[in-house]
């Protein structure tokens, strides 16, 4: 599970997943305003690796961390 907070005043809201080159693997878009949520992540459809997922709000990164996922 990945946290995220969207304030009120925000006009779009997506949570992105990218591989370790770059690459768009997920994308959740955030339709709730002004509360705490998680994105729920099925692992089995992601391939060992390192990856960073990053809230972006309004088309700006406000947020990024990575992860790792080992098989």
């Amino acid at each position: 599970m990945i946290p995220y907070y969207v304030p009120s005043g925000v006009g779009s809201a997506e949570l992105v997943i990218e591989d370790a080159v770059g690459r768009r693997v997920l994308g959740f878009v955030l339709s709730e305003r002004r509360v705490s949520g998680q994105v729920v992540v099925r692992m089995e459809q992601l391939a060992s690796g390192r990856y960073e997922y990053r809230l972006v709000l309004d088309g700006r990164v406000v947020a990024s961390k990575a992860m790792q996922l080992v098989r």
